[in-house]
């Protein structure tokens, strides 16, 4: 692996400012990926059967239920894109994983290792964000821009719009309306300091170090998921965008025949894909007499992994971060159609000082916002109304 050692000691600071051209640029470009794609050109990767074992690790690992989702996608890309900086810790000798694993000091210890470590947190920081946020499962697609807004696209035609009809041979066809409506979406800035010397750090374990990153991660992941939540239900600012809510029946009832109307109350042509609900209504939902038979019971019960009632991927949420959501509403989406991502750069860090050992007022942060994309692929149960 000289040829992974030799890229290594030809890296220097020049190469995160490269990075952040590239994030310009192209969008969505991470340090670790780009990484990945140099070392590619040097004519190394993984072979086909250890790329698809690694793939299926980390979806493992990141607990992916659907092989096919947008998330599973977004797991198998993070697997591939780490590859190059793993090989390079096993070449440096470098012990990040483990009850062995080396004290963040040694990360330091020389130039070759030093320029990684920015890398190394952003790494991190995108795995803590991953394994919590619900942004990769409940979008439709994630479209990178360069600017704190976004002009975002709306479909509004109905079915009538769409309709189509029986014609005679040579005649014309019926014409079918595709409605569009141009909209702003305004991207939030989400980010947080880390506050703490090299001094305090030297000692620590990276695998300790790299737990503490994750966090911070999720905590990103927590925060966007909580702004997803409020424009599916509040809207995004635009007029019409905010769902209109099915009323229980039953003020503060929650029962079999109140799931079957939320999952009607999909218009025909759309799908109850997921639903977003609180511990309070879960807890009744999973001890209703529909959902206690002995498989959803073992499932639960062996896997941790909550039964699917309607045939929808039910996500528990306990964060109060949106307004909207409350303590009263269960939020079902179409995921293939609810909403949009869109994401400046991606996971920013500030290189300089990570390479330099100064973490004081070192900020990791990330440009996002959602728009909604068909208004009819979201829906909400008001229990309380």
């Amino acid at each position: 692996m000289g040829e992974m050692i030799g890229l290594i000691k030809d890296l220097d600071r020049g190469f995160h400012k490269e990075v952040d051209a590239q994030r310009r640029a192209e969008g969505g470009v991470t340090g670790y990926g780009y990484f990945t794609r140099l070392a590619a050109q040097r004519g190394l990767g993984p072979d086909a059967k250890e790329a698809e074992v690694r793939e299926r690790e980390f979806c493992k690992r990141f607990g992916v239920v659907d092989p096919y989702s947008p998330y599973a996608e977004r797991v198998r890309a993070y697997a591939g894109q780490t590859w190059a900086l793993e090989l390079a810790f096993q070449e440096l000798g470098l012990r990040v994983k483990g009850p062995e694993a080396d004290a963040m000091g040694k990360f330091f210890a020389t130039n070759a290792s030093t320029v990684l470590f920015p890398i190394f947190v952003e790494a991190q920081v995108v795995a803590g964000l991953l394994l919590t946020s619900l942004v990769p499962a409940a979008v439709a697609q994630e479209v990178s821009v360069n600017s704190h807004t976004a002009e975002h696209l709306a479909l509004t035609e109905t079915e009538k719009d769409r309709r189509t009809a029986v014609g005679g041979e040579g005649a014309r066809g019926a014409t079918v309306t595709v409605r569009t409506a141009d909209r702003t979406v305004r991207l939030e800035k989400y980010q947080a300091e880390l506050n703490a010397s090299y001094e305090a750090l030297r000692l620590q374990r990276l695998n300790v170090v790299a737990l503490f990153l994750q966090r911070l991660g999720a905590q990103i992941g927590v925060d966007e998921t909580d702004d997803l939540i409020q424009v599916a239900i509040a809207g995004d600012g635009n007029t019409g965008s905010a769902v209109v809510d099915t009323d229980a029946e039953v003020s503060g009832a929650l029962d079999y025949d109140e799931l079957i109307r939320l999952s009607l109350a999909f218009p025909k042509g759309y799908e109850f894909r997921m639903a977003v609900v609180n511990d309070t209504h879960l807890r009744s939902i999973l001890n209703m007499a529909e959902f206690k038979d002995p498989l959803s019971g073992f499932n639960f019960q062996g896997t941790g992994q909550m039964p699917s009632p309607l045939g929808a991927e039910w996500r528990r949420w306990t964060s109060t971060g949106s307004a909207a959501f409350g303590t009263d509403r269960i939020l079902a989406l179409d995921s293939r159609l609810a909403l949009v991502q869109y994401t400046e750069q991606g996971v920013l860090t500030e290189s300089d000082r990570l390479i330099d050992r100064q973490f004081e007022r070192t900020v990791v942060s990330k440009w996002t916002g959602f728009g909604k994309l068909d208004y009819q692929a979201t829906q909400c149960l008001d229990v309380i109304p």
